[in-house]
Parts: structure tokens; C-alpha cells; sequence
């Protein structure tokens, strides 16, 4: 019997097996944000918005998606989480078919690896990174049919490819890896083969511009958190590319939220992370001269992929962490055949490093089964876990345990004390217990380092006007109205406040 069945269920069996917990998981962070409380997405009639309006952000196809998928099972967490599954098992099976079209011959082992891998746990146990898969969905199908290498496959490939950017703007990089397989393939350098690609580029070129002005302009990349001048940015990309590739080779321990570093070009340390990447860039090229090709195939498959999170664009998710596991789930795909090829060679090994990826995965799968267990799991795993104690208070300030959420509020600002929405947190805290002048002070300090954070100073108006400066919480009501005219809470605030103000 062929080998290809017992190892396409053994495939099978093994990543439902490590994913199970996500079945029984619920919605997470901002899931509630791209799926629940997203208009466009719960108003049957928001399909319109998605696609002409910015409220699908830079991913109008997921919001699709996301949309049809509200249709048929509303709030229900299990299909959206099925759904991204399988959607990833597909992925390891056409990444497994294109290396073995590649004639790569650990092409299974390597697709096992990333089917298993412990770093694509938050691509697919998170629902909101539905992006992450469907663009890898369809740029393994935009190679698969570039592969034909006859006009009809080439039509697909590039449709592919341009779904693949209205998922998520990651595989932008699709063009220059065409280049590399070219020069792989050793086509001739001509205009030709530049006429081969072009199309290709002029697809990602818009979309990858778009994708730079939505994060800085609609999602507000922009600030202190990303002003790093040119030679930080080098610096920092310095730093993230042996950190991932330290991830793929050690992948533990993992976090949603790693902590985030600081780059400070006087001290020398900074600049090994460049010493490591230069250094590795002319390992695997005398290599290649040598001719042992592997390492730099893959090498350079990682630093093209990887290259829009190095840190040379505004990304929101910055204002956290420079690094992210779900920035991986493509570029991941170089190291990780490279790795298989060495597995490979003493045949007992693949079949220890399987299950303890699997124990690893199964564990971190867990982490993702409500907001409550990942910010927990964030606040152990990193040293300085300033956002997951903030949003950790938020959850026990729903329950109503503010005392134990004031805890979590002052963590938050002892390991980031600039950071205004734990201030102004902490404050709400402070008014539901009575304690308004307090209340006003950290409402103030949010205020110092968010001047239009409407939240706050609607929070410091009802604090005054408890205090019975009521001119002044007039004042801060009336900012809030003005930065967010759109709040009904901070309208009602504003006119009952008013009325009350003008009977006395």
C-alpha cells in the first residue's frame, strides 16, 4: 500500500487530536471586535460595508467570511473554531503536495511539522487569525498553480495571489519568492521572466501601500510606541530574526503577548542580533557555493517572508510586542522543511520530536480557551505582562470583583507606568468604591499621557461632579462629547449634568 493514506491519516489524526481543546473554546481578546460587535459583520447588510467602507479594515475577504459564517451559526463559538481547523489542515496538505511537486523528499515530514508546529497554535486556536489561515490558503494555491507553468495555471495563480492579499496583506512578498524559485529553477534573467512577474507585483504593490496607511491612519499606528528612527528599525530587525528562528527550533516557552523590547542603540548588545543575521546570511551562502543549497533556499525563504513584521513599517500590534507567533505561520515554512531534511537522517528521531511537538501544541491550545486562561498564561510566561494584567482586570471587573481588578490595574501600571487606559481603569474602580478623589488623580494622569482619551476625561467628569466641581466636569464631558460625538453614554452624561447644573 502506498505510504501517502496511512500518513494523510496520520495527519489527521494528529492534528485534531492536538487542536480538540479549541473545540470547546470560547471567543478571545478581539474576537468580539472583528466578529460580534462588528457591524459589518452581524447586519446582513453590512457585506456592502465590507468591501466599500473602511470597517473591514485590511482583510475584506475574512470579513466575508466572517460574515457568512455569522449567517449560519451566529455567536456560537465551536463552528468558527472547526472552521479554522480544518482550514489549517488543508494548508498542511497543500504545502505537503507542493513540496513533494517541489521533489523535496522530506515533503511529509516537513508539512507534519508545520501541521504540529507549537508557534501556529495562535493562528489557529485564535478566531480573529482566520486571516492568517485564509491567506495561506490561497497562496499555497496561487504556487501550486503557478507551478504549472501554462497560461491557465498562471491566471489562477495570480487571482490566488490577489485573494490572498484581500485575506491579509502577508503574502506580499509572493513576487520576490516567484523570483527565488526562478533563480532556483536557474531561469534565465530576462524580461521575460520580469514579464512573468510583474503582474504579480503590481498586485502587491497597492496592496501592501494600503496595508502601510491603514495601520498608521485607520488603526492608528502611529506615536511614541513607533517613533524608531532607521537605525533602531535595523536594530530591531536584528533582534527578530534569530529570536523566530529560535522559536521554530525551540519553541518553548510561547506567549500571546511577548514582552516587548527596548532598543537602545548605545548599548553594543544591541547590535548582535545583526552580527547573528549577517553572519548566518554568509554561513549558508558559502554553503550554497560549496554546493549544499538547503540552508540558503530556506534561509532566504524566511528573511523575504518574515520581512514586513521586522519592524521597517508601523504595525499596530507593535504598541505590545515587536514579535508575534502568528507573524510566523508563512514564513515559518523555510526553516521548517530545512529542519525536516535533518530530522530526517536518523529515522528514529522524527518519531521523538512528533509527540513532544504535539504535547507542546496540546498545551498551548489550551491557553486560547477564554480570554481569562490567556491573559493568565501571558501574566506567567512573560516578565513584564503589563497588557495582560490590564485586560485581566477588565474580565474581573465584569464579574464585579473590582477589588481583585484594582489589583490587576496597579501591576499593569507598575510594570508600564505611562500606560493611560490602566489609569484610567483603575480609576473606574476607584469611583465604584466611593474613593473620587483618587478616581480624579489617575483619571488625570491617563489624561497626561492620552490627551484625547475620551473615556478618561468622561471618567474624570463624573468623578468631579461627585467631588462637586460640577464646571469643570462640565468641561470634561464636553471633551468627551467632542473626541467621540458619536457616545450616547457620554452625551447623556454631558446634558444631565448640564440640565442639572443650569436648575441649581
Amino acid at each position: 500500500m502506498s505510504p501517502v493514506i496511512p500518513r494523510a491519516a496520520a495527519t489527521i489524526c494528529l492534528v485534531l487530536l492536538v487542536y480538540w481543546p479549541s473545540l470547546g473554546a470560547g471567543f478571545v481578546w478581539d474576537d468580539d471586535a472583528h466578529i460580534l460587535n462588528n457591524q459589518a459583520v452581524t447586519n446582513p447588510a453590512g457585506l456592502s460595508q465590507i468591501w466599500t467602507s473602511a470597517d473591514a479594515v485590511y482583510y475584506p475577504l475574512t470579513s466575508t467570511v466572517f460574515w457568512v459564517q455569522y449567517r449560519l451559526w451566529g455567536s456560537t463559538p465551536f463552528p468558527y473554531h472547526l472552521f479554522n481547523i480544518l482550514l489549517h489542515l488543508a494548508n498542511v496538505f497543500l504545502l505537503w503536495g507542493l513540496l513533494a511537486r517541489l521533489k523535496i523528499g522530506v515533503a511529509w515530514l516537513a508539512a507534519l511539522l508545520f501541521a504540529l508546529h507549537p508557534v501556529h497554535v495562535e493562528s489557529v486556536a485564535w478566531i480573529t487569525e482566520l486571516k492568517n489561515l485564509l491567506c495561506g490558503f490561497f497562496i499555497l494555491l496561487s504556487a501550486h498553480a503557478y507551478l504549472r507553468r501554462d497560461r491557465n495555471g498562471y491566471i489562477a495563480s495570480l487571482l490566488c495571489f490577489t485573494l490572498s492579499l484581500l485575506a491579509k496583506p502577508a503574502a506580499v512578498m509572493f513576487p520576490a519568492l516567484l523570483l527565488l524559485y526562478e533563480w532556483r529553477k536557474q531561469s534565465p534573467v530576462d524580461q521575460k521572466l520580469f514579464g512573468r512577474i510583474a503582474p504579480f507585483a503590481a498586485v502587491a504593490l497597492p496592496a501592501g501601500l494600503w496595508t502601510v496607511w491603514e495601520q498608521v491612519f485607520h488603526s492608528g499606528a502611529r506615536g511614541e510606541p513607533w517613533a524608531l528612527a532607521f537605525g533602531e528599525r535595523i536594530i530591531l530587525a536584528g533582534k527578530v530574526i534569530p529570536f523566530y528562528l529560535g522559536k521554530l527550533i525551540w519553541p518553548h516557552p510561547v506567549s500571546f503577548i511577548y514582552d516587548r523590547w527596548e532598543i537602545n542603540p548605545a548599548d553594543p548588545a544591541a547590535y548582535l542580533g545583526i552580527l547573528f543575521t549577517v553572519t548566518l546570511l554568509g554561513a549558508v551562502w558559502m554553503a550554497f557555493k560549496r554546493g549544499i543549497p538547503a540552508p540558503f533556499w530556506a534561509v532566504v525563504f524566511f528573511i523575504i517572508t518574515i520581512f514586513p513584521f521586522l519592524g521597517f513599517m508601523n504595525i499596530y500590534f507593535f504598541r505590545y510586542t515587536f514579535v508575534a507567533d502568528h507573524f510566523l505561520y508563512l514564513a515559518s515554512i523555510g526553516p521548517l522543511v530545512l529542519l525536516a531534511s535533518r530530522l530526517a537522517k536518523p529515522k528514529a528521531l522524527p518519531y521523538l520530536i512528533v509527540p513532544v511537538l504535539c504535547l507542546l501544541t496540546f498545551s498551548g491550545t489550551k491557553r486560547f480557551h477564554n480570554s481569562e486562561s490567556l491573559w493568565r498564561s501571558t501574566i506567567a510566561s512573560t516578565q513584564r505582562p503589563w497588557l495582560a494584567h490590564n485586560n485581566l482586570g477588565n474580565i474581573l471587573t465584569q464579574r464585579l470583583d473590582h477589588a481583585q481588578a484594582a489589583r490587576h490595574y496597579m501591576k499593569a501600571i507598575h510594570y508600564k507606568p505611562d500606560f493611560a487606559e490602566a489609569h484610567a481603569n483603575l480609576a473606574t474602580t476607584l469611583t465604584r468604591a466611593g474613593r473620587f478623589a483618587e478616581a480624579a488623580e489617575q483619571q488625570l494622569t491617563a489624561l497626561r499621557f492620552e490627551p484625547d482619551y475620551a473615556e478618561a476625561h468622561n471618567g474624570l467628569g463624573i468623578a468631579l461632579s461627585e467631588l462637586g466641581k460640577t464646571e469643570e466636569a462640565v468641561y470634561h464631558f464636553r471633551e468627551a462629547v467632542r473626541i467621540k460625538p458619536d457616545n450616547p453614554i457620554f452625551r447623556r452624561n454631558l446634558s444631565e449634568l448640564v440640565e442639572g447644573f443650569e436648575q441649581v
